[in-house]
């Protein structure tokens, strides 16, 4: 047998005992950073609006695996992106898009998935004389508030017919002072951008003094406007008894995406992508089930939590540890393999030189007594 220095026998204690110990440390580290935050912030708009619906879903749903959601409500809705994209964002935050996106950056943002289509309503009393988009020249028209999701889009369809500010009066009621102020006739007409299932729009095309007012040039509009979808309204879709609306009803619509930050992690992602597939996967007006979630816009980019998840569905280890951990040993599992494949890869390497290289008989011979 060769004989072996002290400083070889030293070599053998390294690489014997200090590998697995790096090993077992990048385990740990690969658990640790695959963890979700305790804690998120969801940037949602007006208590009223579905924005606040769904981040409210989202943060009970999290509530069970643990993860404090922080729900704030903001009016500019369309700066939700501009707020989680910037440098002074800390920690994860969830937020919402249902905009045009062809100005602002989104090298910082995360899209989790479309959930839903927002259509633009118009309503105005039945007994005027406000028959299409059209007839708003020269009338006191609620658009929403300053920086709201509605009043960007209105502002701007409203524009293409040589609708604005010089010859129209526009108010910046919010959803409830504004069908308040329907109800009231204190303005003539007013825009909402609401899912049809919103209590608030369900309410609203149940009066029979209030009339929903279409957007005969809504193909053409969609083709102008980034994202903007042409939909209809069908005859009777909030009451067939007594037809509300009274016939089919043609108007544009957003898509909502649910977006997060770059920080917000890959399990925290998953487990809201997985949430909002349970959630928001089902049949609406204007989807089948399993439609949504979906990605249509393509200036963000996707999560691959995300991706994979609709896909394929949750990881086989969600059946036997939950969804929260086994996400958890999912995500940590790649990391680990590498370490457990590279230790098997050397362990072979030294099987297989040992008859030639002097030291390494030694570690042999060593281990054989």
């Amino acid at each position: 047998m060769i004989k072996m220095g002290r400083h070889r026998i030293h070599l053998l204690y390294v690489y014997y005992l200090v590998v697995p110990l790096v090993s077992i440390l990048a385990i740990i580290v690969s658990f640790f950073a695959v963890m979700p935050p305790r804690e998120v912030v969801i940037l949602a708009g007006p208590k009223e609006g579905y924005f606040a619906t769904v981040a409210t879903t989202i943060s009970n749903e999290l509530a069970s695996f643990g993860i404090s959601a922080r729900i704030e409500h903001i009016e500019d809705t369309t700066h939700i992106i501009d707020r989680i994209n910037g440098a002074d964002m800390a920690g994860p935050h969830l937020g919402f898009v249902a905009q045009d996106l062809a100005a602002p950056p989104t090298d910082g943002v995360f899209s989790l998935g479309m959930i839903s289509l927002e259509p633009l309503w118009l309503f105005s009393p039945a007994n005027s004389d406000t028959r299409n988009i059209r007839d708003l020249k020269g009338k006191l028209v609620s658009i929403g508030p300053e920086g709201s999701g509605v009043r960007a889009l209105s502002q701007r369809i409203l524009s293409l017919y040589g609708i604005d500010e010089t010859n129209t009066d526009f108010v910046d009621y919010g959803i409830m002072d504004s069908a308040s102020a329907l109800g009231e006739k204190r303005i003539n007409a007013a825009f909402f951008l609401l899912p049809a299932n919103t209590p608030v729009i369900e309410q609203l095309n149940s009066r029979a003094d209030l009339q929903l007012i279409g957007i005969e040039e809504a193909e053409a509009l969609s083709h102008k406007i980034s994202h903007l979808e042409r939909v209809v309204i069908p005859k009777g879709t909030f009451n067939v008894r007594n037809l509300r609306p009274p016939q089919d009803v043609e108007t544009l619509a957003l898509p909502v995406t649910v977006i997060s930050s770059k920080g917000s992690g890959d399990t925290l992602s998953a487990l809201v992508a997985n949430i909002l597939r349970e959630n928001y996967a089902w049949e609406t007006l204007f989807t089948k089930d399993y439609e949504l979630p979906s990605f249509v816009y393509y200036e963000l980019e996707t999560h691959p939590a995300a991706v994979d998840l609709y896909d394929s569905g949750l990881p086989y280890w969600t059946k036997i540890f939950g969804k929260k951990y086994g996400l958890i040993i999912s995500y940590a599992a790649h990391p680990i393999i590498f370490v457990f494949f590279t230790a098997v890869v050397m362990f072979g390497l030294v099987i297989t030189y040992a008859e030639f290289i002097p030291i390494l008989i030694s570690v042999r011979d060593l281990f054989r007594r």
